[in-house]
């Protein structure tokens, strides 16, 4: 059902995507709940330790933390606490994984077409709008079109799924063709991408190649080296953040105004954690860091004119890592690098995995991982909720390749 409507939720910016594994943890939930008991090990114990810590964090937050705003009667009842948001979608999201891992049935392999059909129609219906790009952004969403900031989001959707479409394309097509169809699907997508500024994304996929020939070389235990270099690259994420400003700014002029500003919004960032490294800021702490770069004239002389007013942090770090040790602090960044590094041991070794899994697998890691890094807020349900299906989706391809053989 999710994936019938991928293309035009992407299209709105991904928003719906929460909802909608709500909706499938609550009609798999009664089937799944007896087997979940099976499932809680190590790595879910600190993830729940990390939701608690996020939610004792809010106390001491400089973010308005309330639990809800609104009321039903005035019908503008909603929930904007960032940790019960997150939590409840990392739930759901879980709830939709243990279902992928209990599904038997063979009805699903309809799935593989839905789903590559949602997939390039998505593709097609941004090269229709790339064309229209300006006129998106100077009238934010004219007449049906969405925003300019959504399609930035449906780019980075793409990227996610592009794999699991790519995957399906090889698995189902003689090894010529299949070659052949995938190619034109990635030189499609680089001219959206390009078009649509989605650097991101094309980064993205091309880390996810990186992925796949890291389990060439690794059939084993690709998956665990992956978590542990992830686990590590969070827990020292303020380290390694500094060390790359320090190599890249000598060249600050030659980047582009993105990549420049993101430097900046690090370093700032790094200077938070600094002031509360242990126990972070608290929740959703970067929303009311409201400082501009007319405060700081030595970083506002390196941007283009009319920055004065932008805020340096723009509401979030735009790397998540950062944004844990910044708001939930060491303890935060450590309990989220143990549950990654955990998840890594408990992962099938690439190996066992069918040809159309191990590509689904490889692009769906390195496209969320390059998105974490990069792009979201951490507490953004819109992306976990996303990675959610598509994860759920790569372990669909497994039981469907193992009914096969």
């Amino acid at each position: 059902m999710i994936w019938c409507v991928w293309a035009p939720a992407a299209f709105v910016g991904g928003k719906l995507f929460a909802p909608l594994i709500f909706l499938g943890a609550m009609f798999s939930g009664p089937g799944v709940i007896p087997s979940l008991r099976h499932r809680l090990r190590a790595d879910v114990v600190l993830v729940v330790l990390f939701l608690l810590w996020l939610t004792i964090s809010a106390w001491w937050s400089p973010a308005d933390t309330s639990l809800v705003t609104g009321s039903l009667s005035g019908g503008n009842f909603s929930v904007d606490a960032p940790q019960i948001r997150f939590g409840l979608t990392i739930l759901a999201a879980g709830v939709l994984l243990v279902g992928a891992l209990a599904w038997t049935e063979p009805e699903r392999s309809v799935l593989t077409y839905v789903l590559a059909g949602s997939v390039v129609f998505l593709l097609l219906g941004l090269l229709v709008i790339t064309p229209l790009r300006e006129t998106i952004i100077e009238n934010r969403g004219a007449g049906l079109l969405p925003s300019a900031q959504s399609v930035g989001r449906a780019v980075n959707l793409l990227a996610l799924s592009i794999p699991l479409a790519l995957g399906v394309i090889y698995g189902r097509l003689q090894r010529k063709t299949a070659l052949t169809v995938c190619g034109l699907v990635l030189i499609l997508f680089a001219v959206v991408g390009l078009r649509m500024g989605g650097a991101a994304a094309l980064i993205g996929v091309v880390v996810g190649f990186g992925v796949l020939a890291i389990f060439w070389l690794m059939p084993k235990d690709g998956f665990t080296r992956l978590f542990d270099l992830l686990a590590v690259t969070v827990f020292t994420a303020p380290f390694l953040v500094w060390g790359g400003i320090s190599l890249f700014s000598g060249f600050g002029g030659s980047l582009p105004v993105s990549a420049h500003q993101r430097l900046l919004i690090w370093e700032a960032t790094n200077q938070r954690i600094s002031e509360k490294p242990f126990f972070g800021h608290g929740a959703d702490a970067s929303t009311a860091w409201h400082q501009t770069f007319a405060e700081a004239p030595e970083w506002l002389a390196l941007m283009p004119d009319n920055f004065d007013l932008v805020r340096i942090i723009p509401g979030h770090p735009h790397n998540m890592a950062l944004q844990v040790w910044a708001e939930t602090g060491m303890i935060g960044a450590a309990l989220l690098a143990g549950a990654f590094a955990l998840l890594g041991r408990r992962l099938p070794p690439p190996s066992e995995l069918g040809d159309v899994t191990r590509i689904a697998a490889a692009g769906v890691f390195g496209v969320g991982v390059t998105l974490f890094f990069v792009s979201y807020s951490a507490w953004d349900e819109s992306f976990w909720a996303a990675l959610a299906i598509c994860v759920a989706a790569v372990i669909s391809f497994e039981k469907l390749n193992k009914r096969a053989t």
